[in-house]
């Protein structure tokens, strides 16, 4: 059963060795922009996690993160809502992702189900 949870000092190690694993690098968790992390886990085991940074009225996402055995569970469905949920409840109106530009099928994921899409007053880009 996944379990989405806010992220705790604890999680960060976990965090910065899955984002060096797959990207060669880590993230300051100390950046005063960085409002929350969102992971979720399975089994007490970190399979996925988005940082979202705030700036005026807008959410940023540095990284959203899914472990590759756990892609095409629901995972990422359930946490872009859960980070859409947050935007709403903030009066945020736009939320904006870093993703690799080289990574075809996670481009054609994100246009499909996560991105480009006006929900209200949000826009998600």
């Amino acid at each position: 059963m996944f379990k989405l949870r806010q992220a705790n000092e604890m999680d960060f190690t976990s965090i910065n060795h899955l984002l060096n694993q797959e990207y060669g690098t880590g993230m300051d968790w100390k950046d005063k922009a960085l409002i929350q992390t969102i992971v979720v886990e399975d089994q007490g085991e970190l399979v996925a996690f988005t940082p979202i940074q705030f700036a005026k009225d807008s959410f940023y996402l540095p990284y959203f993160f899914v472990k590759k055995e756990y892609i095409r569970k629901g995972i990422a469905q359930h946490l872009f809502e859960k980070v859409k949920k947050l935007a709403r409840a903030n009066q945020v109106t736009t939320i904006q992702m870093a993703i690799n530009l080289f990574d075809e099928e996670t481009i054609h994921y994100y246009k499909e189900r996560l991105v480009m899409e006006r929900e209200g007053k949000l826009l998600v880009i």
